[in-house]
């Protein structure tokens, strides 16, 4: 196997994006239908970007830099070491930087060998609040490059467990939709079984009333752990704000310890199935736990279903984009959004019978535990791969001697 010292520069052209400015003219935007990848659109799971949340119109893409499906696409500001592929056509934040004109380097190894450059960028970004790196530290990185035919090995099997978490997330994005979709039916369009045969007064069904967030949902926020007690590898990981994407739970912890305080609500201590929301940043934001020995930080709160046929509707509730909206708009702060648990617990909504609840939550339970059930196999996947990635690029591994997962060599 034969492996030389390169210069990224030497062997790719690295760009960087571009951005209209003044980045909030309306011009740019207005009807815009091309994604607009800014560096928050790279916090969902998987390897391509498809959806972005902005969009430029033409206008706004001559200012910006617009790049085919397949690009290699990596942060050079805010969250570093999180390269994507371009799922679409679109334009890229001047956040971004871009690679193209590959000469004797595959684009799928060189996305899994920038995954390892992660510390190394790191410890050498400059920017007091914000990290960043340039296109010269990036072009001016030495690597170890084995052959293509090597690099296509090395990816075939790596792309093996990417593609099995691709096809879970796919399954995942199904059973989420259709449990959506029928929350949307029963419980903002008021068309549940029956509905045609029950009158509606003051905007709710007979039967029907009004009650808050807190007659149903206990809302726990996280504690506020001392960083001096913190571990490198502790046996606790603390859940922070940056774990809880909107839909997805990111399993990796930056902090841990290894002794739970002793003024710590026991219902901090989290486990797979528990609904998270994000109080601060972009508030509102809701994923299920997965995994154990998980504690909650303070910025995110818990949500705790006074009954067992209330927890479908609570996560899918704060799934619900024009519920999130709601809670925009409740939140203050002028650097960054704050959002009061308190004041959560007063928004209304229309509540039904008891025996509607019991009747969503038997059709909607099994989509929610097949999702975490694929969840939880994703992160194993996951894990699987990251403990081979750094063997292969190191070439302490061969990969002729690597067994795939079993649901493929079955």
């Amino acid at each position: 196997m034969s492996w030389q010292t390169v210069k990224l520069g030497d062997v790719m052209t690295v760009g960087r994006g571009s951005s209209p400015r003044p980045i909030k003219d309306e011009r740019f935007f207005t009807g815009g239908t091309i994604p607009w990848v800014k560096i928050a659109d790279a916090t969902a799971s998987g390897k391509f970007i498809y959806q972005t949340n902005q969009h430029v119109n033409d206008y706004g893409a001559s200012f910006s830099r617009k790049l085919k499906p397949g690009a290699l696409i990596f942060p050079a500001s805010g969250t570093l070491g999180i390269p994507r592929f371009l799922g679409v056509e679109a334009c890229i934040h001047d956040g971004w930087l871009y690679f193209s004109d590959y000469q004797g380097i595959d684009p799928d190894w060189l996305y899994y060998r920038i995954i390892l450059l992660k510390n190394y960028y790191e410890g050498i970004a400059y920017g007091a609040a914000i990290q960043n790196i340039n296109t010269d530290i990036v072009r001016n990185t030495e690597i170890q490059l084995p052959d293509l035919a090597t690099q296509r090995a090395m990816t075939a099997v790596l792309g093996t467990y990417d593609d099995l978490i691709a096809t879970n997330q796919r399954r995942i994005a199904l059973l989420e939709d259709a449990a959506r979709r029928l929350y949307r039916e029963w419980f903002v369009h008021l068309r549940f079984p029956g509905h045609e045969s029950v009158p509606v007064k003051d905007g709710v069904p007979e039967g029907w009333c009004r009650k808050t967030i807190e007659d149903f949902i206990e809302i726990q926020s996280g504690f506020a752990f001392k960083s001096g007690t913190f571990e490198p590898e502790g046996l606790y990981g603390l859940v922070t704000i940056r774990n809880v994407q909107d839909g997805e739970f990111l399993a990796n912890c930056e902090s841990s310890l290894n002794l739970i305080p002793d003024k710590m609500p026991p219902e901090c201590k989290l486990k797979t199935g528990d609904i998270l929301v994000s109080l601060t940043g972009n508030v509102g934001r809701c994923c299920l736990v997965v995994g154990n020995n998980l504690l909650l930080n303070q910025r995110v709160a818990k949500l705790i279903p006074k009954k067992l046929s209330y927890r479908e509707l609570a996560y899918l509730l704060f799934r619900d984009e024009n519920f999130r909206k709601s809670l925009e708009s409740l939140s203050n702060g002028a650097a960054q959004q704050n959002l009061s648990p308190i004041k959560m617990g007063k928004v209304e909504i229309a509540f039904a019978p008891e025996e509607v609840f019991q009747l969503f939550s038997e059709l909607t339970n099994h989509s929610i535990e097949q999702i975490l059930i694929l969840k939880e196999q994703n992160q194993q996947l996951a894990q699987a791969r990251d403990l081979l990635l750094p063997k292969l690029m190191s070439g302490q591994l061969d990969v002729s001697g690597i067994a795939l997962p079993d649901e493929v060599a079955a």
